[in-house]
């Protein structure tokens, strides 16, 4: 049952990295098209699409990273495994309660 359960949480954290991932790549996206958005109406840019592509940086790279080791940790029944977990969590968690917060 324990190995089951090692095997799901491996699953849903690598799906979340994945996804992280191409959270990431909508946010270059969408930075590169204020961008290329900007040049047209205005002729030049200054930053626009800049802040969306930092924050795809700041926030779902890391994100990615954090759930990609805490796969690999329940996949491989590391004894830091709820550790790993716990920073992921937290790390996807915090910024949104600090939106809310405002």
């Amino acid at each position: 049952m324990e190995k089951r359960r090692a095997i799901w949480a491996a699953a849903i954290n690598w799906t979340l990295a994945i996804l992280s991932v191409v959270a990431l790549g909508l946010c270059f996206y969408s930075g590169r098209r204020a961008a290329d958005e900007a040049v047209r109406t205005y002729g030049h840019n200054v930053d626009s699409g800049a802040y969306i592509i930092l924050a795809g940086v700041i926030f779902f790279a890391p994100a990615a990273l954090f759930f990609t080791i805490a796969g690999t940790a329940w996949w491989s029944q590391w004894r830091l495994r709820w550790l790993f977990q716990a920073a992921a969590i937290a790390w996807m968690l915090l910024p949104v309660i600090g939106i809310l917060r405002v």
